[in-house]
């Protein structure tokens, strides 16, 4: 015990204890908070919560609705980061607006080192095999809802998905007056075939949807 070694006169170095004090506070901090891993961005107090309430369950399904540019793609970055560390996920499909699909790929490669493919429909056909060939994937939702070649039905028999990301996810939206979007039918096809394990919505507020 800690009585004995004190009666003992057994003393270890300081700055050794202090150095080992501080490398456990930073592993607790980081598997909690992933946060550690993204030394490079200055991080906001929000986007720290939303991490943490996001991680703290898993299998997720959320909505995370910020105002425009507090840094949703960062939000995701932190998320994801600890939960492929883990390899909790191992396979991530992600959509966006056609303008954005770009962005979230360069974001996620210099700020967390996620490499993600890019869609392409051209290579996705019958032979390639595509969806069981690329686990993390971001593509264009506007591309992605229209059923070209079979393009759907080869992804209700590819593998499940871990996780599911959608931004600008108000554009997925199912009105009384107009009914449903193609965009939400066609999302709302795959999660009624259980092709997500957990789901995270990101939309800017306040909207209609």
């Amino acid at each position: 015990t800690a009585l004995d070694v004190v009666s003992e006169g057994e003393k270890d170095n300081l700055r050794e204890v202090v150095a080992r004090c501080q490398a456990l506070a930073i592993r607790s901090i980081n598997d909690s908070w992933g946060v550690f891993s993204t030394s490079r961005i200055n991080l906001l107090p929000h986007q720290l919560w939303v991490c943490h309430k996001t991680l703290r369950k898993w299998p997720v399904n959320k909505l995370i609705a910020d105002d425009v540019g507090l840094g949703k793609t960062v939000e995701a970055g932190l998320i994801l980061w600890p939960l492929i560390a883990k390899k909790r996920v191992r396979r991530i499909l992600i959509l966006t607006p056609a303008s954005l699909a770009p962005q979230w790929q360069e974001r996620l490669r210099i700020m967390f080192d996620i490499r993600l493919t890019m869609y392409s429909g051209e290579l996705d056909t019958e032979r390639s095999d595509y969806w069981n060939t690329h686990d993390f994937v971001v593509a264009s939702l506007p591309t992605l809802r229209k059923d070209i070649n079979g393009r759907h039905e080869r992804m209700l028999k590819a593998e499940d998905w871990d996780l599911l990301i959608v931004d600008e996810a108000h554009h997925l939206n199912a009105q009384e007056d107009s009914g449903a979007t193609l965009g939400y039918r066609f999302v709302q096809s795959l999660i009624e075939h259980n092709k997500f394990q957990s789901k995270l919505f990101f939309t800017a507020t306040p909207h209609r949807g």
